[in-house]
């Protein structure tokens, strides 16, 4: 959920994707913009490659632009069928798909943006004649290219961003990619991480200039670290505030305070409103 202040709508039957969709049609009735359509799977997609995606739409004047991957293992995904000339002709889902098609490694991620108007008018003629049975939104893009309505494709630079998450071993893959994403960020903000590769730091973190963070160390959302500090190695840090120039060494802190300047002994464990003065 999004929280408040968005209008929700509810697909009580599942029946598609293109079902899904048509389920908001009272609310864009009269609608004369664009309509973005994202995947609820792909957790790693970025505020970027979206704005990115709508000026290409609005630029080409597209009644629909696609966000595309070149992937090395297309799998499930549906892919992008284009004629001679390049020009997308549809999409076809992999269970759909005859035996040339699931050669292509292009594939549609799910996520497009639509002429609201187009969009709306050519849900009603779509079916249900495919393997699942069901109302795919996919099949827009086929039907605008016999209408000769232009569709555009926007293809991502690193084909990571559209990755869907479908079981558990997926979300871990994700998860990892998105730490290295925090990583990276901090790194260029001027902190010091050993080896990012056994360092997890969550969203929602802030560390100051000059820090350090040692192997092997948890930092959870809503901490705040101040430049100068050393922590870890194995240390987690959740929900506090480490002042600037500390050191929390193989240490838990929790909803706690360490003042500035201040070395918390090693195997220290702080919960709930601790507060750790200097210590030298």
């Amino acid at each position: 959920m999004l929280g408040s202040g968005f209008e929700y709508v509810v697909q009580e039957k599942q029946a598609g994707t293109g079902h899904a969709v048509l389920q908001v049609a009272p609310l864009l009735e009269g609608f004369d913009g664009d309509v973005l359509v994202l995947p609820g799977d792909a957790p790693l997609l970025t505020s970027e490659v979206l704005d990115e995606l709508v000026q290409r739409h609005q630029a080409s004047g597209a009644a629909a632009t696609i966000l595309t991957a070149i992937v090395p293992d297309p799998g499930s995904y549906g892919r992008i069928v284009r004629d001679s000339g390049g020009k997308v002709i549809k999409i076809v889902e992999r269970r759909d798909a005859a035996l040339q098609e699931v050669q292509i490694r292009e594939i549609n991620s799910g996520t497009y943006c639509f002429r609201a108007k187009m969009l709306m008018g050519m849900l009603p003629d779509i079916d249900r004649h495919n393997a699942q049975g069901e109302y795919y939104l996919t099949d827009v893009i086929g039907l605008l290219f016999a209408r000769n309505m232009p569709v555009e494709t926007l293809l991502v630079r690193d084909h990571r961003v559209v990755l869907g998450v479908n079981n558990r071993r997926e979300l871990a893959d994700a998860m990892h990619i998105f730490r290295q994403r925090v990583l990276e960020e901090l790194m260029l903000s001027g902190v010091t991480v050993i080896d990012p590769m056994t360092t997890y730091v969550e969203a929602a973190v802030e560390i100051g200039n000059d820090s350090i963070i040692y192997p092997f160390t948890v930092i959870e959302k809503g901490t705040k670290i101040g430049s100068g500090c050393r922590v870890g190695p194995h240390a987690r840090v959740a929900r506090a505030t480490i002042g600037e120039g500390s050191v929390v060494e193989s240490s838990v802190i929790v909803n706690s305070t360490v003042a500035p300047g201040t070395v918390v002994p090693p195997f220290t464990v702080m919960r709930d409103g601790h507060v750790q003065g200097s210590s030298g």
